[in-house]
């Protein structure tokens, strides 16, 4: 699952479309060139696209949300984390921006960091509940136990929200998108 953003400027040409003829599917040379002419539209239009995996989505999303508390709306902080196409404004896609680079340059996203990695590391380790905490499973409905594959016989394992990974990269594209987008739409 991922989160896809959709500019809402106003000046954005339709993003390239291809018809295919006949029955058959499209050959992979025509997938290929399709893909090649949408990336590069959307290199050329910035503001209009922008996707995150769930898994880099939600801590973004954390971090706008945290750092943007009197620009989004509770409805907004949530709705960001579901795929209903919920619009944020462009004053608030501005706003959102212009706090985002605030935080980078006085150091808040530093102390953000700081404290995230805190927080997960307070997590620690959790029963493994694929094996019961017992390091074994079986397999295939045989009677014989093969070696968790969750936890790798351990009986416990990193607590799921560890699996969320943060990237500052990714932070400054979605700023960039912001800028440009004239407003967005989260699907």
């Amino acid at each position: 699952m991922g989160f896809d953003l959709y500019g809402e400027r106003k000046e954005f040409k339709l993003a390239p479309d291809i018809e295919w003829e006949g029955d058959e599917p499209p050959s992979f040379e025509e997938k290929e060139e399709y893909f090649a002419a949408r990336q590069k539209y959307e290199r050329d239009n910035p503001g209009y696209y922008f996707r995150n995996n769930v898994w880099y989505w939600r801590p973004l999303w954390q971090y706008v949300v945290n750092m943007c508390e009197n620009i989004v709306t509770v409805e907004d902080a949530t709705a960001g984390m579901h795929n209903d196409f919920h619009l944020i404004t462009k004053t608030k896609a501005l706003r959102i921006a212009k706090r985002l680079e605030k935080s980078m340059e006085n150091g808040d996203i530093d102390r953000w960091e700081e404290a995230r990695e805190e927080h997960l590391e307070s997590l620690g380790n959790v029963p493994c509940e694929i094996c019961d905490a017992t390091g074994y499973r079986h397999m295939n409905d045989s009677n014989t136990p093969t070696i968790c594959n969750a936890c790798k016989g351990k009986k416990e394992k990193p607590h799921f929200d560890t699996g969320y990974p943060w990237d500052r990269k990714n932070l400054k594209t979605f700023i960039e998108f912001c800028k440009d987008s004239g407003g967005f739409r989260i699907g």
